[in-house]
């Protein structure tokens, strides 16, 4: 539902929605008490075709896709969705789905356990309850990516740099108690990651999904670093 709200500069969805909180016609009470949950998922391309899957047309592959998509690919900004939620003095968890799932639990059951502070057991399951159903798997899904498994990786790594635009939001937010992440250990690979290399990273999401296009079209210098821009 927030696929837009990350839209540059549209801020416009969060403003109309914290209108209508109830503690807004009070002074003095404020929006931190609201918590948010944002998810993360590695690999990055790989959330990027899950987009692919739930716009494309019929028949499209993921290559016809990227090349023709107008979609500004904000569904795949979660950091910047934190990033927004976390100025508009809201608090945000972060829940890295990866870790969440080599840790062995349920996403479902680490918000309610670890965010809701419902009553859970140590393997987090809500006390009293069922597992958790598994939903919305797609198990006859029909579609083709046409790229190589070479361009899932320069994509992947093109949108991890991406990300690392956002690596000193987690020191500012954190500190203040605003920011909690819950099973970061992919997310933690990832800003690890960020201070290897040359320190230049796309900051600009548009670009990098200009870095995405050209990957695709099989060219060979696609970098979209700021030096290049």
């Amino acid at each position: 539902a927030f696929d837009n709200v990350i839209k540059d500069d549209d801020d416009e969805m969060i403003e109309r929605l914290l209108a209508l909180m109830p503690w807004n016609l009070n002074e003095g009470v404020g929006n931190d008490r609201i918590t948010v949950v944002v998810t993360y998922r590695v690999p990055r391309v790989k959330h990027l075709i899950s987009v692919w899957r739930e716009t494309k047309k019929d028949n499209q592959s993921f290559k016809e896709w990227i090349l023709k998509t107008k979609n500004e690919l904000g569904a795949i900004d979660s950091l910047g969705l934190v990033e927004m939620f976390l100025k508009k003095g809201l608090n945000v968890v972060l829940a890295d789905i990866n870790g969440i799932g080599e840790a062995g639990h349920d996403i479902s059951n680490v918000i309610a356990c670890e965010v809701l502070q419902a009553r859970c057991t140590d393997e987090r399951q809500l006390v009293g309850s069922d597992p958790p159903l598994i939903m919305n798997t797609k198990e006859n899904f029909r579609g083709h990516l046409k790229i190589t498994n070479e361009q899932m990786d320069k994509m992947d790594a093109a949108m991890r740099s991406y990300d690392c635009k956002y690596v000193n939001l987690f020191k500012e937010f954190e500190e203040k108690n605003q920011l909690v992440m819950l099973h970061a250990t992919s997310l933690s690979e990832v800003l690890e990651s960020c201070q290897e290399g040359d320190g230049e990273h796309t900051s600009d999401r548009i670009k990098m999904k200009s870095e995405l296009v050209c990957i695709v079209q099989g060219k060979d210098d696609c970098t979209s670093r700021e030096e290049k821009s």
